[in-house]
């Protein structure tokens, strides 16, 4: 037997381990961290009278169950959340047991500690048990790690050269995890592969998911240039990160290095390390979804249009994830949106005012109404070819998309019909149209390919879009003449310079015809025989 495990049944015989206030039952839940993030877990289940308990058990890992004493009668069943939800990942561990009973049950987990050095994250398997029961949680983390949060705040701890011993009791819920962040004094080891446009940076341990992301980027991608009008491949660097606490859990992916500054950054995705642990569509609709970003900015949509962004890259990327062998993908986002609109409505326009970085007070609400907007227009409307559409159109014109008067705009073009009623249904700002901007607007669009100043007429059309959304419909007439004032402008010039060229060209013709017959040799004077004095 290893030292760890003769530390470890040491440590389990603690006489302070043993004591109860009652005559419940005691479920130990021991998790041994190694230093390549490797974990043992052991549960240790005891009762001094008979009865009958559960527990949750891994579905997919190996694991060995001991009786230590006494006998039991065991089944496996389905589990199931307090909300009535099925584990993916657990099944139910149900047996009656005799008096005096000692139950052990043994497993290991490749993925218990997570480490990208010096950051790491011990997140525990999801511990479950009967309600009845007594239950601790033992965490062993080497010596030399140094402990930076813990999720419950509350435990007990103690340490020795080779260990640190974190323990947690008194637990509210018969249904928690508890999670603990730390920094090593190691240095990262980290791989860089390289395929096409894609660059993975990921620490070697976790060496053996690079086919995975490889085979997701080389079938998604086809889809994602395809949908966006992108006939190149960008340049993407993949990351992956530690999140720093329990609610960095939540944010699975972002376009940027870090993700307290939640904004598109080109070329640059870094993904949560937490999904390899999770089911597997979600690795693929995460990575999807971020490449989407990238994309869809690179063909004119831009970030402060971040609902827009965020609908369409859930919307989008559930759509390519099941086209490439995940039929999962989007399955907890699309379920969501019933509860969205009994809770709304459907009036979800409050949408609108999430622009540019950072995340709304209600992220989840935010979020399930983006995707809400876009899948209802989409479904009305042609699905995903509506949005292949509105790409092409707004890469055609060379526009980008920044405000939702412009997004309604190129997306009713994309549908072949006006789609303002259908916005001001679920509760958007939608305001009369203005002549002068859709003059503006549709000049731009046309001279967009020719005209020299187009970035000014962008300019000022982008200004005309956000009056209106102000409600300053003087200011928008205003900036509307501008903007048609500067593509006449533009125009002009074109003419102008097309006339220059005409004319010197011409000129250089007459230049050239003059050259050639004061210098012919066959010049009157040598036609007929005389010479030259």
């Amino acid at each position: 037997m290893s030292k760890i495990y003769v530390l470890v049944l040491l440590l389990l015989l603690i006489p302070f381990a043993e004591v109860k206030g009652d005559d419940r039952p005691s479920l130990t839940y021991t998790f041994i961290v190694h230093e390549s993030g490797l974990t043992d877990i052991i549960y240790r289940f005891s009762s001094e009278s008979g009865g009958i308990s559960w527990f949750l058990v891994p579905k997919f890992e190996n694991y060995t169950v001991r009786l230590v004493r006494g006998n039991i009668s065991s089944s496996l069943k389905d589990a199931y959340t307090t909300s009535g939800e099925k584990f993916y990942f657990y099944e139910n561990f149900s047996f009656s047991y005799s008096p005096g009973t000692i139950l052990e049950l043994n497993w290991s987990y490749k993925y218990g500690a997570m480490i990208i050095e010096p950051n790491g994250m011990f997140y525990s398997t999801q511990i479950g048990f009967s309600p009845q029961t007594d239950c601790r949680v033992l965490v062993y983390l080497p010596g030399d790690f140094g402990i930076v949060y813990s999720y419950p705040e509350e435990y007990y701890s103690t340490k020795n050269s080779s260990w640190i011993l974190l323990s947690y009791s008194n637990f509210s819920s018969n249904f928690m995890r508890v999670m603990i962040t730390f920094r090593t004094k190691r240095e990262a080891s980290l791989l860089n592969y390289s395929q096409g446009g894609l660059k993975i940076e990921i620490p070697k341990r976790y060496s053996d998911i690079i086919n995975n992301l490889t085979y997701i980027y080389n079938k998604a991608l086809p889809y994602i240039k395809n949908i966006t009008d992108t006939s190149n491949e960008l340049n993407i660097v993949l990351r992956f990160s530690i999140p720093s606490d329990i609610s960095g859990l939540g944010t699975l992916g972002y376009t940027n290095l870090k993700s307290s500054y939640d904004i598109i950054s080109a070329g640059n995705i870094t993904l949560n390390i937490i999904l390899l642990r999770m089911v597997p569509y979600e690795l693929p609709q995460v990575m999807i979804h971020e490449m989407l970003h990238q994309y869809m900015w690179y063909s004119g949509l831009d970030v402060s249009l971040r609902w827009a962004h965020e609908g369409l890259a859930d919307y989008l990327a559930s759509y390519i994830a099941k086209r490439i062998g995940y039929p999962d993908a989007g399955k907890e986002e699309f379920s969501s949106l019933s509860e969205l609109v009994n809770r709304t409505g459907g009036k979800v326009g409050f949408v609108a005012s999430w622009s540019g970085g950072g995340l709304p007070i209600n992220p989840d609400l935010y979020y399930a109404a983006s995707l809400y907007v876009i899948k209802t227009v989409g479904d009305e409307n042609g699905g995903v070819d509506l949005y292949r559409n509105f790409f092409h159109i707004i890469k055609g014109e060379g526009v980008r998309v920044s405000d939702l008067s412009g997004f309604i705009y190129y997306l009713s073009k994309a549908a072949g019909k006006d789609l303002r009623e259908e916005f001001q249904s679920m509760g958007f700002p939608i305001r009369a149209e203005i002549k002068e901007l859709t003059y503006a607007r549709t000049l731009t669009s046309m001279l967009s390919p020719i005209n020299p100043l187009n970035f000014a007429s962008n300019s000022y059309l982008a200004e005309a879009e956000r009056a209106v959304e102000i409600g300053n419909t003087d200011m928008a007439k205003e900036y509307s003449y501008i903007c048609i004032f500067t593509d006449i402008f533009g125009l002009v010039i074109d003419i102008s310079i097309i006339i220059i060229i005409l004319g010197a060209i011409k000129r250089m013709k007459r230049k050239k015809k003059d050259v050639l017959t004061e210098y012919s040799p066959f010049s009157p004077s040598q036609a007929d025989g005389s010479t030259n004095q």
